[in-house]
């Protein structure tokens, strides 16, 4: 991927996280890093994986169509499966879990809040939905991926 990249900036142009992260993401010298850390000389930090919004915008306008969101991912992946995910995981894990439990990201909000708004108050996804969901969850291998992060960072030696 990094090989590949010519440093024309489109993609820096376009990144949400390039222009306005106060994290210091960069995609360019993200891609300057991974050619970096392919010579071995140096270990690089790549902690800015966590800051990309795995938009898809830098893929959109890329001339060589580098794929720069599948290499955040499999980035992050290895990371978390090392146990160097930290922070980044710690704010994901509710995320996951709500997921898994409730078919949504996000808890729903209190029931006064739901009524200003005009919503049902009780928002939950029928019974019958949210089982076939949790069926899709288990068979994607996405609980299984949940479980084995959750024993990582629990200190287990469940690690893949």
């Amino acid at each position: 991927m990094a090989e590949k990249c010519l440093q024309c900036g489109l993609c820096s142009a376009i990144c949400p996280p390039t222009r306005f992260s106060r994290r210091g993401f960069h995609v360019r010298r993200f891609s300057l890093k991974i050619l970096r850390s392919k010579t071995g000389r140096k270990p690089v930090k790549l902690d800015e994986i966590w800051s990309c919004f795995l938009c898809y915008d830098c893929l959109k306008l890329c001339p060589h169509n580098i794929n720069i969101p599948d290499a955040v991912v499999r980035l992050r992946r290895s990371s978390a499966y090392e146990g160097n995910a930290g922070e980044a995981y710690e704010e994901t894990v509710l995320y996951l879990e709500n997921m898994l439990r409730y078919g949504r990201i996000i808890s729903i909000a209190k029931t006064h809040i739901r009524k200003l708004l005009n919503l049902p108050e009780d928002p939950r996804m029928p019974e019958e939905d949210l089982n076939r969901f949790k069926a899709l969850m288990e068979t994607s291998g996405f609980k299984e991926e949940v479980e084995t992060l959750k024993a990582i960072y629990r200190g287990d030696d469940a690690r893949r």
